[in-house]
């Protein structure tokens, strides 16, 4: 026997296991218990390494836009997320693409083989219609060749969708925001459908997996929630959520920090890569009220109808926006104070420094993420404001300095003349008479007493802002991460 044929029975095993622990299932009602004995005795007889499944043609009788059952048909699915994202800010759009697979019961497709497939040749089989997130595009394509019938009627489905979906975001807080997307998938043709945790797979808390080393975002999944409930256009107010899960996704991020490369055949058995393809977090289940007089009006007349939902809570990454944007801002502000410590005498330096911190800062400003037309302020325009403000401000303290200076001279020069046009005055007195030596000598002890206190006065200015400026922006500082990161 190949190794094709060997794996491909191998696979039908699994299945067989898989449908014998989920099927029948009902929401509000008990399993069908004959359906479950004739499955589990049929199994026995079931040999891996011999038995191929059937291929049955359907019925001639069939009539594939009937239900399987005139009450509400129960449907079982669970969802295997294959990749996720990239996510568009500009837009508010992300790609998902996810395999879901879906069972229910057709007593019309009844066989007394273990498992076989069914030929749609000539008609198709009754299916659910499944029509994910009305708001995106969707591209749907057959997991499976065929679909699989055991005994009892109990049919399996795989289909593979690919969405643009939409996700309304929210950036007050962005790079420190947390978004909440969605994936809606709704159920038509009277049926009520259920997120079922599939045997054959990992094992995991969850009826949906996600391959994590295909999650393509600058977020990190927190939690995901799994709900089905029923909705009504015309009755909204009696939406009624009768299953709710929530699954708690740390130590996801192990799977990027591993360098692994899953996808590689090498690693497929390792222990961290059989987590990372099939990460299904750890899970706990709410208690949901009693739904059963919405779901009785559950009808193929679509007015009320079953939606199954997963919901993701990401969070931002903070490292990239560290290295790209705070660090080098906080860096200039920190060179616009070098200032400072120069001479105000050295107007070039001073001046030069300061324009150079202004234009980094307003380039450094202007390369932060695109985001879509917003009428609000986000945390990193606040950053990026608080930062352009501190700059502007040290060289506007030179300018202030420097003004000082000069003031301080003109009334040096005052004090100097009205000395001098004493001196001259007084020379006609014998008794005050100094000599020539002695009057210069007078004068340049004056003016260097006076540029002495000029400078202390001018350089206190510099002194104070020594300590003035990295203060208030450690204030600053603190403020913004303690007001938009907690």
């Amino acid at each position: 026997m190949t190794v094709k044929s060997a794996s491909r029975n191998l696979l039908l095993l699994l299945l067989l296991i898989h449908t014998e622990a989920t099927s029948g299932e009902t929401i509000g009602k008990q399993k069908s218990d004959d359906v479950e004995d004739e499955f589990r005795s049929s199994k026995t007889r079931f040999d891996g390494h011999s038995t191929l499944p059937h291929v049955i043609r359907i019925p001639e009788d069939y009539d594939n836009t009937t239900r399987p059952s005139s009450s509400v048909v129960d449907i079982g699915c669970a969802a295997y997320i294959a990749s996720l994202g990239p996510f568009l800010e500009r837009s508010m759009k992300f790609e998902i693409s996810f395999y879901l697979y879906c069972q229910w019961t057709d007593p019309r497709l009844n066989i007394s083989a273990v498992i076989a497939y069914v030929d749609e040749t000539d008609r198709k089989i009754w299916r659910p219609q499944i029509w994910p997130d009305p708001m995106s595009g969707a591209a749907r394509a057959d997991f499976f060749d065929k679909p699989y019938v055991t005994p009892g009627g109990l049919v399996m489905d795989g289909l593979r969708y690919t969405i643009e979906a939409t996700c309304l975001m929210t950036f007050y807080n962005y790079p420190h925001d947390k978004q909440f997307c969605n994936v809606p998938i709704y159920l038509r043709g009277g049926v009520v459908a259920t997120w079922k945790l599939p045997p054959l797979w990992v094992k995991t808390d969850s009826a949906i997996s996600i391959n994590m080393q295909r999650v393509r975002s600058m977020f990190r999944l927190d939690h995901m929630e799994s709900l089905s409930y029923i909705y009504s256009n015309m009755f909204p107010e009696e939406t009624c959520i009768y299953q709710k899960d929530l699954c708690n996704y740390e130590g996801s991020e192990s799977c990027y920090r591993s360098g692994l490369r899953c996808s590689e055949a090498e690693n497929q058995n390792n222990a961290l890569c059989i987590k990372c393809n099939m990460f299904g977090g750890r899970c706990k289940s709410y208690k949901t009220p009693n739904c059963s007089s919405v779901i009785e009006k559950v009808t193929p007349l679509n007015v009320y109808l079953t939606t199954l939902e997963f919901r993701f809570k990401f969070t931002r990454r903070l490292s990239y926006h560290l290295l790209k944007t705070y660090v080098p801002s906080f860096c200039v502000v920190g060179m616009s104070w070098v200032s400072f410590w120069i001479d105000p005498s050295s107007a070039p330096a001073r001046t030069g420094l300061g324009v150079t911190t202004v234009l980094t800062i307003v380039t450094l400003s202007g390369k932060v993420e695109p985001a879509p037309e917003l009428n609000y302020i986000r945390a990193i325009d606040v950053w990026m404001l608080g930062c352009k403000l501190f700059v502007i401000l040290a060289l506007l303290e030179y300018a202030c300095v420097n003004f000082t200076v000069r003031t301080q001279t003109r009334k040096i020069d005052k004090i100097l003349d009205g000395v001098h046009q004493q001196s001259s005055i007084s020379e006609g007195k014998p008794e005050v008479t100094l000599s020539a030596q002695e009057e210069h000598g007078n004068e340049t002890s004056l003016n260097d007493q006076l540029t002495q206190l000029a400078n202390k006065r001018n350089y206190s200015m510099d002194h104070v802002s020594r300590v003035l400026f990295p203060a208030a922006y450690f204030v600053f500082v603190c403020t913004y991460f303690v007001a938009y990161m907690y």
